[in-house]
Formats: C-alpha cells, structure tokens, sequence
C-alpha cells in the first residue's frame, strides 16, 4: 500500500510537473505568439508609412502631370495662335508688297510722261517767239503726240 501510495504521490508529481511544463509551455508559446504579433505589427506598420509615402509620391506625380498637360494645352493653343499670326504677317506683306509694286510702276510711268513733257516742252522752246511763228507753233504743238502711260 505504501507502494501505492508512493504511486499516488509520485503520479500527482508527475502531474503537477506535467501542469507546471504544460503552463511553461504555454506562456512560452504566448511569448512567442506576443513576440510574433509585435514583429507583424512592425511590419504592417513599416509597409503603411511604404504605402503613405507611395500615396504622397502618386498625388505629386498626378499633380506634376496635369499641369504638365495643362502646359502643352497652353503650348498647342500658342502654336496655334502664332501660326494664324504668321499667316496674317504673310499675307500683309504679300498685300505691301503688292501695294509697292504698284507704286513702283506708277512711279515709273510718271518718269516716262515726265520724260515725254520735257520732249515735248523742250520741242516747244526751240519754235521761234515772233507772232506769226506763234501760230505757227501753236500748229506743232497740235501736231507733236503726246505720250501717256
């Protein structure tokens, strides 16, 4: 019976060494499990200032690049207006230039009347001044052509 009792005694250390190891082992494996929810908790934490900073940079990059399109509207209108303004410039110097030849030509046909009015005055010193030579002259001149343009 003593045997049984040692039995007993011994069987209730051993269970008290299996409860004992066995809340050991649990509060080892919260450790771990504490230890491991901290380390994710890290992470997680690490991987959401990653994920803001990323949010930051896509807003900047979406900001940059509607005003970058903003800008190349602008520029496509520019380019519009300067080259309807180049048109304009074009066809104003086309109408100059037109309006100078014109003048250009008149001017050279004034020249040449001018030329045939001295012809013709210079024709009409050389007549004699008497009186019957005037009517005289008055016949040649009637006679003498007159160049015009």
């Amino acid at each position: 019976m003593d045997h049984l009792i040692n039995l007993v005694a011994e069987m209730g250390s051993v269970a008290t060494q299996a409860e004992a190891m066995t809340a050991r082992e649990a509060e080892q494996i919260g450790e771990d499990f504490i230890a491991e929810m901290a380390l994710l908790e890290a992470r997680l934490r690490e991987k959401e200032g990653i994920l803001v900073s990323r949010e930051a940079l896509l807003e900047t990059l979406k900001s940059e690049m509607a005003a970058l399109i903003e800008e190349m509207t602008q520029l496509r209108r520019d380019k519009d207006r300067m080259s309807s303004e180049s048109e304009r410039l074009r066809s104003e110097l086309k109408q100059r230039k037109l309006l100078l030849a014109k003048a250009e030509a008149d001017e050279w046909r004034s020249i040449g009347r001018r030329n045939s009015w001295k012809r013709w005055l210079g024709a009409l010193g050389k007549l004699p001044t008497k009186p019957a030579e005037e009517q005289e002259a008055g016949n040649l001149t009637r006679r003498l052509p007159l160049t015009s343009s």
